[in-house]
């Protein structure tokens, strides 16, 4: 079914019937062909045939809706120009479609008369002279000869490079969608469809041929007072209510901001979603105050829609619902393979709805419209979405987001979906829109721009979010706004979203605070310079508020370099605030800090005591503790501030944190995790433990290699040993990338410099200033041999680093005398200790944690208890 021949079977059948409807204007369905067979006239006689492409920019009037038809009559497919659009983008889409011709009105030949770009030459046809001509136009010509590969008309749409894409969408494509819509809504005479739509978007295309094929009328808004804001609303409010409205199509935002006005809903109207994702709230408010609401998503490229659902004022979930009749989705993974069920997949849609191609695009076509390898059809084709989403078990689709809306922020890759879907679930929240900003080079922060009750319920809402999401997908600032800003289409103005959190200004600053004296002055402006927040709370978390691991140590250092002082990253775990910083400079001195950090205080468990690497930093643990849940005390093994040339030793360096470890916890078992080099330090803590007698529960080694720090030269003279280091730098650069690869060569060949110069600096028999701590560690590391330990322990490998000759238990043959269990961990060396692949990682550490305590537990209660006697 098409929708011209639709329409004149209409005509025919409801002549007298109101077809349009325009401010003071009525035309019938029989004035409104009469009109539509004029203007074809006119155009085949200046030329337009089966396929000519025709522009078509013309106010919004009855006329306009005329033309639309009178293009297909004549043979021909149109491209929608809204009068409203800057005259630059209809340069751009003139020039990019070249149509044989463009038909308009005299007062709006002026804005095509420069076109900028510069483009070819047409010919412009005037509305008024076609009117103004008898129409001499055999009926129903152009309509019989309709088949479902005839162009109905090119919409274009923002394409990523800036330049607009042309959709050429064919008359099978468009009449499948209105037929399919059209039986959900049972469409009749008695219906009346409100059209604000421009015809440069492609939902207008609903607006307007959905009651043209019912007998329906079309109440076509012709012009709002005003592009935005508060009087636009309550103009749709007025003509929601003169035009007696019973269907009504719109984008989430503009409900919400129909709700806010005042509008009292209609148990009459049917209402359709699409252009965005449907919060919840807002569907069970809609739905409980009309007589249906359908959810609807599809792509311009889909023919406007490609699946719907009818959503329950009960409904507990939105979903996108079930294909259209004819049409097809397939959930496909990067090979472009079935993902099994229940599970994300890219969004590839086949049927009557795909679009022909995009106009002159070649490179794109290849790219997204691609053979259905499902279709009985040989001439079958997918189209490739870019969305993403997971198939119910009633075969409904949940959309969860965009392919291209994964961003990375600090090396961590983030689904912007995923974490506005969490937003949306929290308490007062009635929209949310998750932005990936850069403030300054480097610095990019997750900004959560909400409709809700109000910046009060930001904490709330942000320990929600931890509840569900890692912490880095959180959002660093969360911005409360009255509605969002608009496009013409009626979807949310993303670019200018990022504009209002550039420009600080625009937001009321926080209360101001008084700092207690200079230092609490100096680190509340070096807080808020780092951060770009206008203001910053003396009790405010420096985590909470976006900061992360590289702005602290930028921060340290300003410290270092003010107060003379220089200070561990550990400090910031124990003083995340301005206030507590400034206690602690003030009281600490300088050079000196404590070897155990508390990282999380916990409550009854044993704790776990934890080591990084060198090069490494105990804020690296924060999330693993956080995964390991509140109850479970977790304590940082610190460098010193200082070392002792004669300390360049694994056996003293041991015996020095044992002995403050002891001293926080006199008797076992205790816990022990090391990351990389810091696995040797707390494998030498443990052995010296079982020497004295102690027990020992868990001794996880992360990632953690017997040889780290040997330095070993080599040798690449045979050819089996240069080509396994030629594998072993292609796999880090193709999994880590050159910069990732370079830094972790350049860590390595400071700390062999620097284990050099701390050899030579005990050699000298005197500490030198050039020579830092973790130096002399290096050097106890180069130099140092493991002893054998007694115990149990567990080896955490990263799997998505290069094996190594060896395999794990091999390498930690004859140093580890009890049971070596070895478990694969997603991730690299260091993304172990980050989310996600953390998650996994606490849970096993916990399991084996639990384990072992029971183990001692009912080894020291089985002796305390006495033989039983036998009688």
């Amino acid at each position: 079914m098409f929708v011209l021949p639709w329409f004149e079977r209409k005509a025919f059948e409801f002549p007298d019937s109101t077809a349009v409807a325009c401010e003071d204007r009525k035309i019938t369905y029989r004035e409104l062909n009469l009109l539509a067979d004029q203007i074809a006239g006119g155009l085949k006689e200046a030329g337009v045939a089966s396929g000519t492409l025709v522009g078509v920019l013309l106010d919004r009037s009855p006329e306009m809706v005329a033309a639309l038809l009178g293009v297909w009559k004549a043979g021909g497919a149109y491209i929608p120009l809204d009068p409203a659009s800057p005259q630059q983008r209809i340069a751009l889409m003139l020039e990019d479609s070249a149509p044989a011709l463009v038909l308009t009105q005299r007062k709006l030949s002026r804005s095509l008369s420069t076109p900028l770009p510069p483009s070819p030459l047409r010919r412009l046809i005037h509305l008024e002279d076609l009117l103004a001509r008898p129409c001499s136009v055999a009926r129903n010509a152009a309509g019989s000869a309709l088949s479902g590969d005839s162009l109905a008309y090119v919409i274009y749409t923002s394409g990523s490079t800036g330049k607009p894409k042309g959709v050429s969408i064919t008359h099978g494509g468009l009449g499948n969608t209105v037929d399919a819509v059209s039986r959900d809504l049972l469409l009749g005479p008695e219906d009346v469809v409100v059209a604000w739509a421009t015809i440069a978007f492609d939902a207008a295309c609903l607006e307007m041929y959905l009651p043209l094929v019912s007998g329906a009328t079309l109440y076509l808004v012709a012009q709002e007072p005003l592009q935005g804001g508060r009087y636009r609303i309550e103009s749709r409010i007025d003509q929601l209510r003169t035009s007696r409205a019973t269907v009504m199509l719109g984008t989430p935002t503009m409900y919400r901001l129909l709700l806010e006005e005042g509008w009292p809903g209609d148990g009459r109207m049917q209402l359709i979603v699409g252009g965005e994702v449907l919060p919840l709230p807002l569907a069970r408010n809609l739905a409980g105050k009309c007589r249906a609401l359908w959810n609807q998503y599809g792509p311009t490229e889909t023919s406007i829609c490609a699946t719907r659902e009818r959503i329950d004022p009960r409904a507990e979930k939105i979903t996108i619902g079930h294909p259209l009749p004819n049409v097809t989705v397939h959930l496909l993974d990067q090979d472009l393979q079935p993902v099994p069920q229940g599970s994300i997949g890219e969004m590839f849609i086949g049927g009557a709805g795909v679009a022909r191609d995009y106009l002159h695009r070649p490179d794109l076509n290849r790219a997204r419209f691609l053979p259905d390898p499902f279709a009985d059809e040989t001439r079958g084709r997918l189209y490739r979405t870019g969305d993403l989403a997971i198939q119910l078990p009633d075969g409904r689709f949940d959309f969860i987001g965009r392919v291209d809306g994964q961003v990375k922020i600090r090396g961590f890759r983030i689904e912007i979906g995923e974490v506005e879907a969490a937003l949306i679930q929290c308490q007062g929240v009635q929209a949310a829109v998750v932005r990936a900003i850069e403030l300054e080079p480097g610095d990019r922060r997750l900004v959560a721009f909400v409709v809700g009750d109000g910046d009060h319920l930001a904490p709330r809402w942000k320990q929600s979010l931890s509840r569900q999401l890692p912490a880095y997908m959180i959002p660093s600032e969360f911005l409360c706004l009255r509605h969002f800003p608009t496009l013409g289409s009626g979807k949310i103005d993303l670019q200018a979203l990022d504009t209002m959190r550039l420009r600080a200004a625009d937001f009321p600053p926080a209360p101001p605070v008084s700092p207690a004296g200079p230092v609490e002055a100096w680190l509340k402006a070096i807080w808020e310079k780092l951060l770009h927040r206008p203001a910053v709370g003396m009790d405010e978390d420096f985590f909470a508020l976006g900061g992360h691991s590289l702005l602290a140590v930028r921060m340290l250092v300003q410290i270092e370099e003010r107060f003379g002082c220089k200070l561990p990253h550990s400090v910031l775990v124990e003083n995340p605030t301005v206030r507590r910083l400034a206690v602690y400079l003030g009281q600490s001195p300088a050079g000196q800090w404590p070897a155990l950090v508390t990282i999380q205080p916990g409550t009854y468990l044993p704790p776990l005591f934890v080591a990084h690497g060198i090069g490494g930093s105990l804020l690296s643990f924060v999330e693993l503790a956080s995964e390991l849940g509140p109850d479970r005390p977790v304590y940082g093994l610190q460098l010193p501030a200082r070392v002792e040339v004669h300390q360049a030793d694994l056996t003293i360096l041991g015996g020095y944190y044992l002995r403050q470890l002891r001293a926080l916890q006199p008797s076992g078992p205790y816990h022990f995790a090391g990351h990389s080099s810091g696995g040797l330090m707390v494998f030498e803590i443990a052995r010296q433990l079982r020497e004295q007698g102690e027990s020992v529960g868990l001794l996880a080694l992360l990632d953690c290699d017997p040889e780290t720090g040997k330095f070993h030269q080599r040798s690449l003279r045979d050819w089996g040993s240069l080509k396994a280091s030629f594998r072993r730098a292609a796999f880090r650069m193709r999994e880590h990338g050159v910069k990732e690869m370079l830094r972790r060569r350049m860590i390595y060949e400071r700390f062999k410099v620097g284990s050099w110069l701390a050899a030579r600096s005990r050699q000298a028999g005197r500490a030198r200033s050039l020579v830092g701590v973790e130096a002399y560690l290096a050097l106890a590391l180069r130099e140092g041999a493991l002893k054998s330990y007694p115990g149990d322990v567990t080896l955490f490998v990263a799997r998505d680093e290069p094996p190594s000759s060896v395999g794990p238990e091999k390498a930690w043959e004859g140093k580890i005398l009890g049971i070596c269990e070895t478990q694969m961990i997603a991730g690299n060396h260091m993304s172990i200790l980050n989310r996600p692949q953390v998650v996994p990682l606490a849970q096993q550490i916990a399991q084996r944690m639990e384990a072992r305590d029971q183990v001692i537990a009912l080894g020291a209660l089985a002796a305390a208890v006495p033989a039983a006697t036998t009688l």
